[in-house]
């Protein structure tokens, strides 16, 4: 077997474990969104709004961390989309840190 084989059978294994963990994530990502709607569902419009926002959220976050995973996976470096991740997390956080006691308020 020669070198080129050999890798080629490596790289294999490694994209069908990728894929594998992509593949649990997805339906795992619908499954958590329809248990978060299920749990808070109300009959108020404006706190079924936010459900569903909190839904969605943890749906692509999910996604995303499933992502990241099966590139782990499969060999790529992910420490600086990790870290870009956490940095774009921290900016959302002071971003709707001013935003969020005033819309609890209202409803």
């Amino acid at each position: 077997m020669t070198d080129i084989e050999k890798q080629t059978a490596l790289f294999a294994s490694k994209a069908g474990a990728s894929l594998f963990i992509f593949g649990a994530f997805w339906p795992g990502s619908f499954i958590s969104k329809r248990i978060i709607q299920k749990i808070g569902h109300f009959k108020d419009h404006a706190r079924q709004d936010v459900i569903n926002l909190l839904a969605e959220i943890v749906r692509i976050s999910l996604l995303v961390f499933g992502v990241v995973t099966a590139l782990g996976t499969l060999g790529v470096n992910v420490s600086a989309l990790v870290a870009g991740l956490g940095l774009t997390g921290f900016a959302l956080g002071f971003a709707f840190a001013t935003r969020s006691p005033t819309y609890w308020l209202v409803c």
